[in-house]
């Protein structure tokens, strides 16, 4: 089930449009690392996956999608964590932080 259709028993009824514009300012981002990085430049990000009523947004690989269209390549990715989920999702540390490197 899509986060969308779980809108209704989110702790707030915005959380899907949130996380879209945080993907929609990445993109921004990556197309702005992609225009000033020099050639044979990196840039190194670690970010992590979140996780709302049981969706989780599998941050690094939405990240890799937005990248495909960029003159950035993917090459390195590695799991640098497991992070808890909220006390609200029960804690657990199943949540994955990654380190993502890109070059161009």
């Amino acid at each position: 089930m899509s986060l969308q259709e779980k809108r209704d028993i989110l702790w707030h009824r915005d959380i899907p449009a949130m996380v879209g514009s945080y993907f929609a300012q990445m993109d921004s981002l990556l197309r702005e690392v992609a225009r000033h990085l020099r050639k044979r430049g990196r840039v190194y990000m670690i970010v992590g996956n979140s996780q709302y009523s049981g969706v989780i947004i599998e941050t690094g690989k939405i990240i890799y999608e937005l990248s495909r269209n960029l003159p950035l390549d993917l090459q390195y990715v590695e799991s640098c964590r497991s992070m808890r989920t909220s006390p609200q999702q029960g804690g657990n540390p199943s949540l994955a932080e990654n380190l993502l490197v890109f070059s161009k």
